[in-house]
């Protein structure tokens, strides 16, 4: 009779997740049609090329000797190169995969996924780590941990079915170390660069927020989520000036002001009562979303101002309006 309660319960739980899961579906997923009859000829191929190239890379763990070196010789780059190729890589097979949707990937997917969760015992870099070494149970929330975590999420809603008939039970480890290395830490724990109003604040935030829609399974660890989501957004506009332009340049525009909206476009999946409104601060908005492709009056285009580190700087000048 207990093991039957167990087992009824067991279902009914999973049903309630399927469901608080099944309203977030922004995109088609990987087994979609869409990806193979949709997509342009020349942007699948170009995917699928990068595919096979990384296909046959071996997942070697970055020594913990180039980690260190941030502590011990101010070299950073070396660990970070290193870090940021194994990410395309793995990038570039998930993509490759959805493009083709053949199966052919999912191997060494599948041994990237293994790589995440057992040969990087964090996920973000020196430069933002306490110590010279990465330790299980000390786990900071910062740029690349929060990039990681969104990266794997987003591989779980394109191809978990895939990875699940291939090898049972990997995405639910995933799904695991995704909580305790990045959810649970930037829900509980005390987060500086959440009373700011710098890149750190959006880019964090929006993958944040495409996690929890993805992966967060308990109604007020979500619910709590969202409203720290508000909270960060909000203290993100307040921050900005008045003509919405990037203190921290145009290049930086991209993680700061573009994540700000890519939040507020996920927003739109999240329970009505979490939907962030901006009725306060419309023109606000429009400044902020301006900056990035005409941040001058006269209408050229500051995305296009290139700095030359030769010393020289040349100026683009797109067709593009500013909105007004």
């Amino acid at each position: 009779m207990t093991k039957k309660l167990i087992m009824i319960l067991g279902l009914v739980l999973s049903s309630m997740l399927m469901k608080a899961q099944a309203f977030f579906v922004p995109f088609p997923k990987a087994g979609d049609k869409y990806w193979q009859k949709q997509v342009p000829v020349a942007m699948r191929n170009d995917y699928i090329r990068l595919g096979n190239l990384y296909q046959k890379k071996p997942w070697n763990a970055i020594p913990a000797e180039t980690f260190a070196e941030f502590r011990t010789n101010g070299n950073r780059t070396r660990y970070e190169e290193a870090s940021f190729g194994i990410r395309k890589q793995f990038v570039c097979l998930v993509m490759a995969e959805i493009m083709q949707g053949r199966g052919r990937f999912l191997p060494s997917i599948r041994k990237g996924l293994h790589y995440f969760i057992e040969k990087e015992p964090w996920w973000g870099i020196p430069a933002h780590y306490p110590k010279d070494h990465p330790e299980k149970d000390i786990q900071p929330v910062d740029l690349f941990n929060a990039e990681t975590a969104g990266m794997l999420a987003w591989t779980l809603y394109m191809l978990e079915d895939e990875i699940n008939r291939k090898e049972k039970g990997l995405c639910d480890r995933v799904r695991s170390e995704i909580n305790r290395r990045f959810l649970q830490p930037v829900l509980n724990q005390p987060q500086g660069w959440k009373n700011n109003a710098n890149n750190w604040n959006t880019w964090i935030t929006s993958n944040w927020l495409e996690t929890v829609l993805i992966c967060e399974s308990d109604a007020k660890q979500r619910d709590a989520a969202f409203k720290g989501v508000q909270q960060c957004l909000r203290t993100f506009l307040k921050g900005y000036p008045d003509d919405g332009g990037c203190e921290e340049g145009v290049s930086y525009w991209d993680c700061a002001g573009a994540s700000f909206f890519e939040s507020l476009y996920f927003m739109q999946f999240a329970p009505k009562q979490a939907v962030l409104t901006l009725t306060d601060a419309p023109l606000h908005v429009a400044e902020v979303s301006g900056y990035s492709c005409c941040g001058a009056k006269d209408g050229r285009c500051l995305s296009g101002k290139l700095a030359d580190y030769g010393g020289e700087q040349q100026e683009l000048v797109c067709g593009c309006k500013r909105r007004q």
